[in-house]
């Protein structure tokens, strides 16, 4: 059975590459879902929890850069 691991500076990018289509892909797919609605209150409504999770991702994103930085440089 094949290895699959990754390097570790794959891997990196595999963690941030995999889990920042949030916003550019949430956004539009809920204005095609409620392409109908005709209350734009109601979109920003149901928009909000895709945009706090996308700032906390980014703050989680800075403190993950200097560990995944300490990891890649002890290889």
């Amino acid at each position: 059975v094949p290895s699959f691991q990754y390097s570790r500076r794959d891997t990196v990018a595999l963690i941030f590459c995999g889990a920042t289509k949030t916003l550019a892909m949430g956004i539009p797919l809920i204005n095609a879902l409620f392409a109908n609605t005709s209350n734009e209150q109601w979109l920003s409504i149901i928009s909000l929890p895709l945009i706090i999770y996308h700032v906390i991702q980014l703050i989680l994103g800075a403190f993950q850069v200097i560990i995944l930085k300490n990891w890649i440089d002890k290889a």
